[in-house]
């Protein structure tokens, strides 16, 4: 009958724990948020971008960057577990192309939140989750 090695009590647990840290690494979460934007494309055409500054009080710019005669709306969504687990509209302000863009400030905790920003006239959304 042959004989097989087993791994000692030391090796077992060293083969246990760098499993269990592989497992946190892997899996470490939605990250943080930083200064970010997001674009809306349609038909080739950058149609306008809502862009989050990671401040005190976090602000949000939404900007219309396509004169097509639509302008763009961006959004700031929680994410509320309880009661409902759904996606609940914190804030919101359009754009239509003028010289200035829209803004607003809203002051974030540790949740998970969504930047949104919408084409007016049927020209797209575009979504991105974050953490704070």
């Amino acid at each position: 009958m042959k004989r097989t090695k087993s791994l000692s009590g030391i090796s077992r647990v060293g083969l246990a724990l760098g499993t269990a840290t592989t497992l946190v690494v892997g899996f470490s979460g939605v990250a943080h948020a930083d200064d970010t934007r997001l674009n809306l494309y349609h038909g080739g055409h950058k149609m306008g971008y809502i862009e989050h500054e990671d401040e005190e009080p976090d602000s949000f710019r939404v900007c219309d960057t396509y004169r097509n005669g639509h302008g763009v709306t961006g959004s700031l969504w929680i994410f509320l577990v309880y009661p409902v687990n759904k996606w609940h509209k914190l804030d919101e302000v359009s754009d239509g192309g003028d010289a200035n863009c829209g803004k607003f400030t809203h002051d974030l905790s540790n949740s998970l939140y969504q930047l949104r920003i919408e084409g007016h006239g049927g020209t797209g959304i575009a979504l991105k989750n974050f953490k704070e």
